[in-house]
């Protein structure tokens, strides 16, 4: 539009179109926060969960931790993430992990030993067993994939 010099009228088209385009993006961010603000305590409780796993899975993959964070037992803690996504709350800890694991071992120089202990678990053998009980490869064998 601003190319056809023929058009008079360009820089006011141009102009309201970007108004348009700025009015309909603000709408959209009101309509998603009024959104947010109306969601349901339990997809509260399960994002919290989520950011809590990105701040804690280093050192916390135990479901008690996170439903002590979330101020729920347990046991109903798992149910009602189970009832909200399909997917039990322990695995989407061990998912959070193991994809931190593969980027590790993909992108990094540390050794098998070191993400073992970046990664909190007692022993090197024990994330080698962890890694290989989720993926069905060792670490050394996911890092020598291409």
């Amino acid at each position: 539009i601003l190319e056809d010099s023929s058009n008079i009228y360009r820089k006011q088209i141009v102009y309201h179109i970007l108004t348009t385009l700025f009015y309909e993006i603000s709408n959209l961010l009101l309509t998603e926060k009024e959104n947010r603000k109306e969601s349901k305590p339990n997809e509260e409780i399960f994002r919290r969960f989520l950011k809590d796993i990105e701040t804690h899975f280093r050192e916390e993959r135990t479901i008690k931790f996170y439903a002590e964070k979330a101020h729920l037992t347990p046991k109903y803690f798992s149910l009602l993430i189970f009832k909200l996504t399909g997917k039990h709350a322990k695995d989407w800890i061990d998912e959070y992990t193991i994809l931190e694991a593969k980027a590790m071992l993909k992108s990094s120089y540390l050794t098998i030993k070191q993400i073992s202990y970046e990664l909190n678990f007692a022993t090197p053998s024990h994330f080698c067993r962890y890694f290989r009980h989720h993926t069905d490869v060792s670490p050394r064998q996911y890092r020598n994939l291409r």
